[in-house]
């Protein structure tokens, strides 16, 4: 137990030495993993800003050299994130700020991510594709429990608060706002900004998309994109923010010009960020939720 403190405490120079470089990077417009392309930036005096936060993985290559990407997470405790699984890393760091350009020692702390056990990591391969039966297809594309939560000690940072959890499913035509700190464009050749938190109103087109995730429409130049995976879907009343999903991914995948599906370089299929958005239904989860925020707290964070 005091070993898993160590590994989380540990790192703390290193996450702080390697998000400055991170920032130089996105200062550059450099890559990222999957903005709110035409959305409005968030102010300090919305309360979007005050539950979203910008997450930093570092991934240690095998020359040694450190890769970096920005997700985008929800606050839904005073030591918990809730996120997409396929942005967690060994190494990561939570950053409370409105921008990557705001980073500093006092915003940045270190975190602890936790993948949901049937998390889905690959997608099949085209053979595997075409030997399935439409059932089936759609069953490998779907559902692909993408959810995770990130922990972090010192409990929430001054001026910031929690988001709701609903058990409540979405409906069609429900509008959601999205938020992250992604890309604020899919032009290709154009510049590309990340690390500035930015909100979009979407709308449900399909409630439900297999069992626990659903699909809401947009375009290119209003929807989420690389860099807000694990951002928030939040449905406002009364003053009060629930969060109803987690970004996935976009809803239709690349086609090369041979017609074939593209994949990136672990060979999962490429989803483009135009037409729609997959998103988890975050109520779907409550159980994983809790019994990895008992672990935290009993094993690391109860701890001093």
């Amino acid at each position: 137990m005091k070993t898993m403190k160590f590994l989380v405490v540990a790192g703390m120079s290193f996450l702080l030495a390697h998000t400055a470089v991170a920032k130089e990077r996105f200062d550059r417009g450099g890559e990222s993993p999957l903005l709110i392309n035409g959305g409005a930036v968030v102010g300090s005096v919305d309360p979007v800003s005050k539950m979203t936060v910008l997450l930093v993985s570092f991934i240690q290559g095998a020359d040694g050299s450190v890769g970096q990407g920005i997700c985008t997470g929800t606050l839904i405790a005073e030591d918990t994130i809730l996120t997409a699984a396929h942005c967690i890393a060994d190494r990561m760091a939570v950053v409370f700020a409105r921008s990557i350009n705001e980073a500093s020692e006092a915003n940045i702390v270190p975190g602890l991510g936790v993948r949901h056990p049937d998390y889905k990591e690959t997608t099949p391969t085209p053979q595997q594709l075409e030997e399935m039966s439409d059932d089936e297809r759609i069953a490998a594309l779907t559902d692909l429990h993408d959810v995770a939560v990130v922990f972090f000690q010192g409990g929430l940072r001054n001026g910031y608060t929690t988001a709701s959890l609903l058990n409540q499913d979405v409906v069609p035509g429900l509008p959601l706002t999205v938020a992250g700190f992604g890309q604020d464009s899919t032009v290709k050749d154009e510049a590309k900004k990340t690390g500035i938190l930015k909100k979009a109103e979407l709308h449900v087109i399909r409630d439900t998309y297999g069992v626990n995730e659903f699909v809401m429409e947009q375009h290119l130049d209003n929807g989420v994109c690389s860099g807000d995976s694990g951002g928030p879907a939040y449905l406002e009343h009364e003053g009060t923010y629930y969060v109803m999903g987690v970004t996935s991914r976009g809803g239709r995948p690349d086609i090369d010009e041979k017609g074939n599906l593209k994949r990136d370089e672990n060979g999962n299929i490429v989803f483009l960020c135009d037409g729609a958005s997959v998103h988890t239904k975050a109520h779907k989860y409550l159980n994983f939720y809790n019994a990895a925020i008992a672990w935290f707290r009993e094993n690391v964070g109860g701890e001093n």
